[in-house]
């Protein structure tokens, strides 16, 4: 199970909206089909794009699949809508530092470590961005 599933499995209660493509975006990637988890999250994201479950869920799949490019526009509507998702924050910092924008990804880390200073992997990738590891 991936953590998109895991990330689906408890916010099934939260989008009722979209409830039924969450289920069926969740049932694709228990059994391993991808194609279908996006094609139903891309529904769910259609019926209510504001849905910040979606969102994050969605960019994460992305993220799992190594499509950064895609991930980064869903990441930075779900922080405009939702200041306080930290996830979503240290996940844009990441998806930032993988497509070589290293200074966006450190001005976001740096939001996103001012929300939770011990955020483990803000501060991993704190260090990542100091010491200019590549992605």
């Amino acid at each position: 199970m991936s953590i998109v599933s895991l990330y689906l499995s408890i916010t099934l209660l939260t989008s009722p909206a979209s409830f039924t493509e969450l289920m069926s975006a969740e049932e694709g990637l228990w059994y391993g089909n991808v194609p279908w988890a996006f094609e139903h999250l891309e529904r769910a994201l259609k019926l209510d794009p504001k849905d910040t479950d979606v969102l994050y869920s969605l960019a994460c799949l992305y993220i799992e699949q190594q499509e950064p490019e895609k991930a980064k526009p869903l990441l930075e509507k779900l922080t405009a809508l939702d200041p306080n998702h930290h996830e979503a924050w240290l996940l844009l910092g990441t998806t930032l530092w993988q497509l070589g924008l290293t200074e966006e990804a450190t001005k976001v880390n740096q939001a996103a470590l001012a929300r939770d200073p011990n955020s483990k992997d803000g501060l991993e990738l704190q260090e990542k961005l100091h010491s200019k590891e590549a992605p």
